[in-house]
């Protein structure tokens, strides 16, 4: 196993800034007491420099029970019996995570965006403006979702409820002194000949 593999086998909380470059170079490899020190120091959560069962069950979770980490009896935790209680489980299911789902080899676009292309990328270039000018101000009003939704159903930028969208988008972006996509602004109500 290299020494990259082997520094990896430490869930990233755990490693200290530049363990892995340290790992990895020639000199010896860390010791686990030193690697594991601030870890501990972390589980000793009342400050008697020894990790209890008491300290334990308070940072825990859902880990396996502390009898199983004390593999001496002894009724604390060292580093070493750290090291193997981390060693010996799966770090996707560990303190309680859920397992990975079996990968489908069929991907189903509408599974994660329903409705045709057009809908698809109006919905998100809606969104992407909208959040984009809240994050500049979130004063100015702007679409919510449904409306947004609403609009991206069309699946047209010329319906009423997508210009009614860009309208706010428009409004919005001026107001926080944004530069609006200038094919998206909306198009000014015509008038109709011999009306004031």
């Amino acid at each position: 196993m290299s020494c990259f593999a082997r520094s990896m086998l430490l869930p990233p909380s755990l490693l200290m800034p530049g363990m892995v470059l340290q790992a990895c170079h020639s000199t010896p490899p860390i010791p686990t007491e030193t690697a594991l020190a601030p870890a501990l120091a972390h589980m000793d959560r009342d400050g008697d420099g020894k990790v209890t069962r008491e300290d334990y069950l308070a940072v825990a979770y859902s880990a396996p029970p502390f009898g199983m980490a004390d593999e001496n009896s002894d009724e604390q935790l060292q580093a070493r019996e750290l090291a193997d209680l981390l060693l010996s489980q799966d770090p996707i299911t560990f303190d309680g995570g859920k397992g990975r789902a079996p990968v489908s080899q069929v991907l189903d676009p509408q599974v994660f965006h329903p409705g045709s292309y057009e809908e698809r990328m109006l919905g998100d270039l809606f969104s992407f403006l909208a959040m984009e000018a809240r994050y500049r101000d979130p004063a100015p009003p702007l679409p919510d979702a449904p409306a947004i939704s609403r609009a991206a159903s069309t699946a047209t930028l010329d319906s009423p409820e997508s210009q009614a969208v860009l309208d706010m988008l428009h409004k919005a972006y001026q107001a926080v002194d944004l530069p609006f996509p200038p094919r998206l602004i909306p198009a000014a109500p015509s008038s109709t000949p011999g009306q004031d």
